[in-house]
């Protein structure tokens, strides 16, 4: 994740309207604007050199373990964790999500199907690695078996808020395989399937 700097407006001399002024006038507060502008360009320069950043290991993993495991942010105290650490809700998806997306659209839609809830702890959530960190899931997250049905393929995945309902997705992705779902089914992450990672 990389914050850019701040854009910094130059006017021009046409724009200050130094031309309306007298000769004279017009020389003297062109030599002060241009050695204003000067010092401008130069703030602008240090400016992008310092508002360009990366995480840091330590605000990486501070940061992730908040989001995926419910831990305080070390680096900043005000951040605590929750009281409750709650759930993230897990979902299948037969067509493409975007940002705009919630848990039902394009949702799954087979006999017995349900959401499936993975704690966000170092229980549900395994962290790995540094620039970049990843969350990986700790155990298989296994969903209902497929009752009596005609079948249809999943393609993509979300963790979301809510155990059902349009709730708010907070992460989502493309399956690298699809998957068919037909009668006698069990669809499954395998521990580590699921990958977020903070770059």
């Amino acid at each position: 994740m990389i914050a850019t700097a701040p854009t910094i407006w130059i006017p021009s001399d046409r724009e200050l309207g130094f031309r309306d002024l007298p000769r004279e006038a017009r020389e003297a507060a062109i030599e002060i604007f241009e050695g204003a502008r000067d010092s401008m360009r130069q703030l602008a320069k240090a400016l992008g050199g310092i508002a360009n950043f990366q995480w840091s290991n330590a605000g990486e993993n501070s940061l992730w373990g908040l989001v995926f495991q419910n831990t305080p942010y070390a680096q900043a105290p005000l951040l605590l964790a929750s009281v409750t650490a709650g759930s993230y809700f897990v979902s299948l998806h037969t067509a493409t999500l975007s940002g705009s997306s919630n848990q039902n659209s394009s949702e799954a839609g087979y006999v017995n199907y349900a959401r499936e809830g993975v704690v966000r702890s170092s229980g549900g959530w395994t962290l790995t690695g540094n620039n970049p960190i990843t969350a990986e899931n700790t155990s298989a997250i296994t969903f209902p078996l497929c009752g009596t049905y005609g079948g249809e393929t999943e393609t993509y995945f979300a963790f979301g808020q809510e155990i059902s309902g349009a709730g708010v997705i907070y992460g989502f992705g493309a399956l690298t395989t699809p998957l068919v779902v037909g009668t006698g089914v069990t669809p499954s992450f395998a521990s580590s399937a699921l990958t977020a990672t903070l770059t």
